[in-house]
């Protein structure tokens, strides 16, 4: 516990303490865009979710600059960034006790959030290698549809019995994976709705 009591760490909590009133503000900026935008196509609504991410990431960094370089920020003022929130903060000691179990919870949650992508990333990774090539019927209808949407990036259509339902997955070169079976229960129109589906996903850059 005395590597908590780090000034490093100790910044890292008042820092996760700042960011739910942080969050909350940026959240009602977002909310009231996303009904702004409403008559919008839904990529405008997309894109505002992803900068409302980015600018939280942003004021998290920014705090956290701001309290390595003064400590005491944490409990007294972050500059223009806490206005009086700060002095409730200073108010309550006892918050002050709790920063170093607050940061170390973080820190755990933290590492089984990165361990679950890592180990989802190499399982991806396994799938893909091992799976099984569409009939040529339905790669030719996804390059065909690919190229109506403007994609460029190669796309392959795989099957594996470790998926449950379609799904595209990795960014650099996607890949469209399907049951073992899977079209064989489905009409040739659904399997081409459900490869337009997946496309629209990698076109949007929001799949999995």
């Amino acid at each position: 516990m005395q590597v908590l009591n780090h000034p490093i760490f100790e910044a890292i909590g008042w820092t996760l303490v700042h960011s739910l009133w942080q969050a909350t503000l940026v959240g009602i900026l977002f909310f009231i865009g996303y009904h702004a935008l409403s008559r919008y196509s839904a990529k405008r609504r997309f894109e505002l979710a992803g900068l409302a991410l980015l600018s939280q990431l942003m004021i998290s960094l920014s705090t956290l600059l701001i309290l390595i370089e003064s400590p005491a920020a944490g409990q007294t003022a972050l500059s223009a960034l806490t206005v009086n929130m700060s002095e409730t903060v200073a108010a309550s000691p006892s918050l002050s006790n709790w920063i170093p179990v607050i940061t170390l919870f973080w820190a755990l949650g933290a590492l089984i959030a990165i361990s679950r992508i890592v180990l989802g990333y190499f399982q991806t990774k396994q799938i893909c290698r091992e799976g099984q090539m569409m009939d040529s019927i339905w790669i030719e209808k996804c390059q065909v549809f690919a190229k109506r949407l403007g994609l460029r990036k190669p796309i392959q259509v795989l099957q594996h019995v470790a998926c449950q339902v379609p799904m595209t997955v990795q960014h650099l070169k996607p890949v469209i994976l399907f049951p073992i079976g899977f079209v064989n229960q489905l009409s040739p129109e659904e399997t081409e709705a459900i490869l337009a589906h997946e496309l629209a996903h990698i076109k949007r850059n929001d799949f999995i």
